[in-house]
């Protein structure tokens, strides 16, 4: 059985799954083709396996490549986009990392998995974000003209306020606990940002990671919106957002939200 399904994972483009029988009559496993080699996991007799490919040829690398640039053409998310739930354990796993399951990934949120460029891709006002949920780098990819990824808030009785958090996942942890919330997509804040995340807004709360680069994030975006009429604060933890149970979010952001009443 072994050498049969690496020879079907073998036949799968990068980032592609398939149902495959293992150690049943029915088709109990699923194998990926990874950039790392060939992965099996059997649901029935738990069995996890692995052959790997070694380095990847320079046919495919530049097949990647072509693939990417045909995202840069695309004004959104292209059509050949398919459901999360769709997509590989990879990517899987990512918004599992956020509390978030594949189906609500796509059904609240609209991302779609893309086979060809092996990535999750993340609708933005304007574009779409294109995320590696393998060991390839950079992490993010934007097209378009977006610049931060931005969630409404659903909470109507609250302050006006937005939280400004560096990751993707992080905001969507911010925003289903019930306020709007803000990706920077990094730790930069360029003075045209900081202005789209002021307007129409009384309050902005930074949450950022514990790290160095967080720390830094934090100090830029207070003095970026100095020449805004808006309050800034600031939550420190640990952990970023996506860390953190959805009702100690409401917490932290309710704490700060009963001075401003």
């Amino acid at each position: 059985m072994t050498q049969s399904w690496i020879n079907q994972a073998k036949k799968l483009k990068i980032g592609g799954t398939a149902k495959v029988q293992h150690c049943g009559s029915d088709r109990s496993a699923i194998i990926a083709h990874t950039d790392r080699g060939y992965t099996l996991f059997c649901f029935r007799c738990k069995v996890p396996e692995f052959e790997p490919h070694g380095a990847r040829g320079i046919q495919e690398i530049m097949a990647t490549r072509r693939e990417v640039g045909l995202l840069e053409r695309c004004a959104a998310i292209p059509d050949d986009g398919v459901d999360m739930k769709d997509g590989p354990p990879a990517a899987h796993l990512w918004v599992l990392a956020g509390g978030l399951s594949p189906e609500d990934a796509t059904d609240f949120y609209g991302m779609k998995w893309h086979a060809l460029t092996r990535k999750v891709l993340i609708p933005l006002d304007r574009g779409f974000l294109a995320r590696c949920v393998y060991s390839t780098r950079p992490k993010y990819r934007l097209f378009g003209s977006g610049t931060v990824y931005r969630l409404p808030g659903v909470r109507t009785q609250a302050v006006k306020a937005v939280v400004v958090v560096e990751d993707v996942l992080s905001a969507i942890a911010v925003h289903r606990a019930g306020w709007p919330s803000v990706a920077l997509l990094g730790t930069s804040v360029a003075p045209e940002v900081a202005a789209r995340i002021a307007y129409g807004v009384e309050n902005v709360i930074g949450w950022f990671d514990n790290d160095r680069a967080g720390r830094q994030a934090g100090i830029k975006m207070g003095k970026a919106l100095r020449l805004h009429p808006v309050h800034y604060s600031r939550i420190n933890t640990d952990e970023d957002p996506k860390r953190y149970h959805r009702s100690t979010i409401h917490h932290k952001i309710d704490i700060l939200a009963r001075r401003w009443e």
